[in-house]
């Protein structure tokens, strides 16, 4: 097997451009980096947007959860992860910043910076507006290479008149990211329960009929159904996720899921 080729050259910056990397919205959006362009450090993860209907790239845990908190958030738009910020050099002041910490060092190539999220999002005004976002764990705060990576993402969008901000794992509602990753992929696997779209709908309904009449645990409640109406075992969680996932049922997002609790109780 042939070694994985990391350098940064001129030929591999006019292929990515070639490719339309960070070009393109919503579905047509191509990130400037792929989890395919870098060994795998085993947290890299590929996950099919609900809003943008096309497939994300992450490198990090961390980075996930930002992307389910914003699929979920209905006032966000679209979500770009990995930006490229292709123009930097030409409207950032970097006379003080040790530029030579971002060229590669066998081809001295200046590297294409990038910011982890630049999300679109509605305003109240019916108008939107963007937002930057750089994703770090606090450990990774403390190298001072970073430290200057993060200071070239701030006046570049600054420049821009483009809102910017750092988030670390202390920002982040992990039970809230937690809940939203458990029925996230639900849309796209309705039919791995051998249900079509009309059977579906028909038994949600049933389901909720079902739920509020109940004083079993969800669990229970879910193998309950399965068994009245021959569904394949796993059914009845999945129609659970389904109408979570629908905004049908409103819970308390912040809390852990429970589905030990009944219906009513977790449904408060």
């Amino acid at each position: 097997m042939s070694k994985r080729n990391n350098n940064w050259s001129k030929q591999k910056l006019e292929r990515y451009l070639k490719e339309g990397r960070g070009k393109g919205d919503f579905a047509s959006y191509k990130p400037w980096l792929t989890v395919q362009d870098f060994p795998s450090t085993g947290r890299a993860s590929r996950i099919l947007g609900n809003k943008t209907k096309r497939v994300h790239h992450f490198f990090s845990d961390l980075e996930t959860q930002c992307f389910y908190l914003w699929d979920w958030d209905q006032k966000v738009i679209d979500i770009k992860e990995h930006y490229p910020l292709l123009n930097l050099y030409d409207v950032v002041d970097v006379e003080d910043i040790n530029v030579n910490a971002f060229k590669d060092k066998y081809t001295n190539e200046p590297y294409v910076l990038t910011t982890t999220f630049l999300v679109l999002v509605r305003n109240s005004d019916g108008g939107s507006a963007c937002f930057a976002r750089s994703v770090k764990y606090k450990l990774g705060l403390e190298k001072s290479t970073t430290m200057e990576k993060l200071e070239l993402e701030r006046r570049y969008w600054k420049a821009q008149g483009v809102d910017w901000a750092i988030i670390t794992e202390d920002d982040i509602p992990k039970e809230k990211a937690k809940n939203i990753q458990w029925f996230h992929g639900v849309f796209n696997e309705y039919k791995n329960y051998d249900i079509d779209e009309k059977s579906m709908i028909r038994l949600c309904g049933e389901f909720l009929d079902y739920a509020n009449s109940s004083d079993l645990s969800i669990r229970k409640l879910a193998k309950d159904f399965e068994m009245k109406n021959s569904l394949k075992e796993g059914t009845g969680i999945f129609i659970f996720k389904y109408l979570l996932a629908a905004r049908v049922i409103e819970i308390n997002m912040n809390n852990s899921i429970d589905l030990n609790l009944t219906f009513s109780e977790i449904t408060k």
